[in-house]
């Protein structure tokens, strides 16, 4: 039988997906996205997503921004020193 280790759960796949694209939507009316401020939010939030890629937990969850890129939801736009998400339009849950 599986048990947390932890003392605190922390946030669970579905629920980090449901933050990081509520972030992405009440970010988008300011326009691009910095990807460092995807990052700190990631951080600052906890969030999970799985092992989906290998690697840290933001290789994680920059693998599930380029799934959105592939549904059509996002698109990656290359900065001066940075690269920036662009929103395109996805439906809430």
């Amino acid at each position: 039988m599986y048990q947390e280790t932890d003392s605190q759960p922390g946030l669970t796949f579905k629920e980090s997906v449901r933050k990081l694209h509520n972030f992405l939507l009440e970010s988008r009316e300011s326009g691009d996205i910095d990807m460092r401020q995807i990052g700190n939010f990631v951080k600052r939030e906890g969030l999970k997503f799985g092992n989906h890629s290998g690697g840290d937990g933001l290789e994680r969850y920059k693998y599930h921004l380029q799934l959105l890129e592939e549904a059509g939801a996002i698109e990656f736009v290359d900065g001066e020193d940075t690269q920036y998400v662009r929103v395109l339009g996805y439906q809430e849950e």
